[in-house]
């Protein structure tokens, strides 16, 4: 299983969740999280679609 820093697991809730309305767009969670750049965001998106989960919030 993939570790996910505890400080990081507010984005991946809200990476999560647009990901279940459909696909998640970086623009707008950085927006909600304005600690994280779209750079950022962009990349644990990527990072997170790599995953061999049918559900990605079993990693939390």
């Amino acid at each position: 299983m993939l570790p996910v820093k505890t400080d990081a697991q507010q984005l991946v809730l809200l990476i999560v969740e647009h990901a279940r309305q459909g696909v998640p767009d970086p623009y707008i969670i950085a927006e909600a999280l304005p600690d994280y750049s779209i750079h950022h965001v962009a990349f644990v998106i990527e990072q997170l679609a790599q995953l061999p989960y049918p559900d990605l919030s079993q990693l939390i």
